[in-house]
């Protein structure tokens, strides 16, 4: 649901910021489940014309907009504009959101201690379409503050943790 069913498709690895590319969804899942119980990895959350490189420019399309709230004491010590106390505050704070906006995320996953959320598209959109639908939403979570990283909203060529990827802070 999350990626396009056409184009290549990246597997990051940090810190070294190796690109791993996969032809198909299913290779993808195989690159990732190699490097399962690694910190750094993570997934390119487009389609991708070419494995040239994992630029704005190289985006084919993508399948879903993407919300990512930082949460976690450290983080909110040095942000509290920005980020929540606790995964709960951050979960509240969503359904909330959610609630207000009728809107449905497709998918919540954890992203250590804080929030990947994924609002999926019933089909893949190229980046010029995509990015105002994007825009929209970062300016719908400033508007009803929702705590966001907006940048990762609109980032066509954004990477994020998979599903089951561990955090440096387990």
């Amino acid at each position: 649901d999350i990626l396009p069913e056409a184009g290549y498709y990246c597997l990051t690895l940090l810190p070294s910021g190796r690109h791993l590319w996969a032809e198909s969804i299913e290779e993808l899942v195989q690159l990732t489940q190699a490097h399962e119980g690694e910190t750094g990895v993570y997934f390119g959350t487009a389609a991708f014309n070419s494995v040239a490189n994992r630029k704005q420019c190289n985006v084919l399309a993508l399948k879903a907009l993407r919300l990512d709230i930082d949460a976690g004491a450290k983080k909110f010590e040095k942000d509290p504009d920005g980020t929540y106390p606790t995964q709960r505050d951050a979960t509240t704070a969503l359904v909330k959101f959610c609630q207000s906006e009728q809107l449905a995320p497709t998918y919540i996953v954890s992203s250590g201690e804080g929030l990947h959320v994924y609002f999926c598209l019933s089909e893949a959109l190229a980046p010029e379409r995509w990015v105002p639908l994007a825009e929209g939403l970062a300016r719908l979570t400033a508007a009803k503050g929702l705590k966001v990283d907006p940048s990762v909203t609109t980032d066509t060529a954004r990477i994020l943790r998979p599903l089951g990827g561990m955090h440096g802070n387990g």
